[in-house]
């Protein structure tokens, strides 16, 4: 039975609810600032700069924002930005002169950036609720495209990086992190919506991925590092069954 993509999007927009309500419930993944710092590589200073309530709900599997970071007056899209950690760090580096879009399809997620956004007084962000899919933004507005474990969630990829290629300007970059796997999902698993949900079953070979991203136009596109973000968490026995790797991935824009 093919998979019900509105189906799957109840059940994210469920589990990053929760996520969002209780960020230290305890989940398949790692959530918070320390993961982050420990595991991903973020600057635990920099982290220290945002109010607690924006890292708390964190659960990224790579640091897109290590690649390069938004220069000053930048426009950046955060495409599945959820409570905003990314959002808020390239806010930081693009300053009042800049703008962030935060793009995200869940309701809480997208109420709880948006107190975020009074909290930090960080008014060059504006949270929007949309899919990744297709982007509720005009063409060629950024500079900077980023995603963090999201575009792995997304049943369309090719649709997802036509539109980040669309929303961005010539010589535009792509900076995003997800997972990939490095042994192959059989059918019946890829028509799971909980596999799916736990940031498994939607995931694609490294060099499918790959593959997918220069078919949609861009340029550059390569590995820049790799790690196990599962390692210690509750998903850990399934992410091994199928030898996921969290990577961040870069790419141009001709």
């Amino acid at each position: 039975m093919p998979l019900d993509a509105r189906a799957l999007r109840l059940e994210i927009r469920k589990v990053y609810s929760q996520v969002a309500d209780d960020p230290k419930k305890g989940y398949h993944f790692h959530t918070g600032p320390d993961y982050a710092a420990e595991r991903l590589g973020y600057l635990p200073e920099e982290l220290a700069e945002l109010p607690g309530a924006v890292t708390a709900s964190f659960a990224g599997v790579g640091n897109p924002l290590a690649m390069g970071r938004p220069r000053p007056g930048d426009a950046v899209v955060d495409i599945g930005a959820g409570s905003g950690m990314d959002t808020f760090l390239a806010a930081r580096h693009v300053g009042p002169a800049g703008l962030v879009l935060a793009v995200d399809m869940t309701p809480a997620m997208l109420e709880l950036g948006r107190q975020h956004i009074a909290l930090a007084g960080l008014k060059q962000i504006e949270y929007i609720e949309g899919l990744a899919e297709s982007l509720p933004l005009p063409d060629g507005i950024a500079d900077l495209v980023i995603s963090n474990g999201v575009i792995n969630l997304v049943p369309d990829k090719d649709r997802a990086f036509a539109e980040a290629l669309r929303v961005l300007k010539p010589g535009g970059r792509l900076q995003i992190a997800d997972v990939v796997v490095h042994r192959d999902i059989p059918p019946a698993a890829r028509e799971d919506i909980a596999i799916w949900t736990a940031s498994i079953g939607g995931a694609l070979l490294e060099g499918e991925y790959l593959v997918k991203i220069a078919r949609a136009g861009f340029q550059d596109v390569g590995v820049t590092w790799r790690g196990l973000p599962f390692a210690g968490a509750s998903g850990q026995r399934k992410a091994d069954k199928y030898e996921i790797e969290g990577v961040n991935i870069q790419a141009r824009k001709p």
